[in-house]
C-alpha cells in the first residue's frame, strides 16, 4: 500500500525554494508563471513552489502485528477497550517506522 501526502511550499525567490528543498532532504523546485487568458506565460516567475521528495510507506511485517499484545480478559465478547489498545499499538509502531 502506498500513501502519498503532498505538501507544497511556495517561496518568493528561487534561493528560498532551493533552501527549503535542501532542508526537506530533496524535492522539486518549479517556477510559477502567471498566464492571462490564452496568452503566453509571464517572462519572470511570480514565485517558486517546492514539492517534497516522495517517501515510501513502510508497512508492518506480519510477525510484528502478531507480536502485539494487550491486557484483555477473553470472555468471548467483543471488548472495545482491548480493540482500542490494539489499534493504538499498531498506530504507534507505524509512526515509529515512518518518521
Amino acid at each position: 500500500m502506498e500513501i502519498e501526502e503532498v505538501v507544497t511550499f511556495i517561496k518568493a525567490t528561487r534561493e528560498e525554494a532551493i533552501t527549503q528543498a535542501y532542508e526537506m532532504g530533496g524535492g522539486e523546485v518549479h517556477a510559477l508563471h502567471i498566464r492571462k487568458g490564452f496568452g503566453m506565460p509571464s517572462a519572470t516567475p511570480v514565485g517558486y513552489f517546492v514539492m517534497p521528495p516522495k517517501r515510501n510507506w513502510v508497512e508492518l511485517a506480519e510477525e510484528e502485528v502478531v507480536g502485539l499484545t494487550c491486557e484483555c480478559i477473553d470472555d468471548g465478547k467483543f471488548n472495545m477497550e482491548c480493540a482500542h489498545e490494539f489499534s493504538k499499538g499498531i498506530t504507534n509502531m507505524l509512526k515509529e517506522k515512518n518518521t
